[in-house]
């Protein structure tokens, strides 16, 4: 065996042992995060199952499910309540539920159900297409203006040796914060406008479906002609 580990075994096991216990414990907390998951997975489901069981239940009694149990049992599912009993029992009423939810919640700004029309549209502000897609461009436009921004700003640093100006250094990086967060703004801008539409197209989806199955089982049945003798 080579001197130098001889010399310095103690050391090498120290570190030998760290390195496992480092992947062990890595090992372990992502078992554990798996369990987290599926704990909180099976808890949304019971949860779920609760709320779809007492809308569909009120259903068959030909009731409307009080308001505030829906709110709090979808509050309880997706820990948001931006969403009214009407909204919400209209989104699980949708194609893709979950799909219809999340597009929902996200494009709330844009988006409103009216009652009178028993369907979401786009707010009056955003009906107009051109004016969506007019706001849809100029928030990406305004997004990587600022990110573009804040990246000079950071950039200055790596080009100036700041030795001797610790200050500059760190006042040109709290600087840069307030450009980085307005970039973030204007692409979540962009990115919920984006959700709104796909909101509204799964919309027209699930429209289509049920006027194709309505039409399917009203149409009558067509009999074969008698065959004369």
């Amino acid at each position: 065996m080579p001197k130098w580990i001889m010399d310095n075994w103690f050391n090498i096991s120290a570190v030998l042992v760290a390195v496992i216990s480092m992947f062990g414990l890595h090992n372990l907390m992502r078992k554990f995060n798996g369990l987290e998951r599926l704990s909180k997975s099976r808890i949304e489901y019971r949860q779920a199952k609760e709320l779809i069981h007492l809308i569909e239940q009120a259903e068959h009694q030909d009731a409307k499910p009080h308001a505030y149990l829906i709110e709090k049992g979808y509050g309880a599912v997706s820990g948001t309540n931006k969403l009214d009993s009407e909204e919400i029992i209209y989104c699980l009423g949708m194609k893709s539920p979950n799909q219809a939810l999340r597009y929902y919640t996200l494009g709330l700004k844009y988006l409103e159900y009216s009652a009178i029309v028993g369907k979401v549209c786009f707010k009056e502000k955003f009906n107009d297409r051109k004016r969506r897609l007019k706001n849809y461009i100029l928030n990406y436009i305004r997004y990587f203006i600022f990110a573009i921004i804040a990246a000079v700003i950071l950039w200055v640093p790596t080009q100036v040796d700041f030795k001797n100006s610790y200050y500059s250094f760190i006042f040109l990086v709290i600087i840069s914060f307030p450009f980085i967060g307005l970039s973030f703004i204007y692409l979540s801008e962009a990115s919920n406008l984006s959700f709104a539409e796909k909101f509204m197209k799964l919309q027209s989806e699930t429209f289509k479906e049920s006027e194709f199955e309505t039409l399917i089982a009203n149409e009558p049945e067509t009999k074969e002609p008698e065959l004369e003798n």
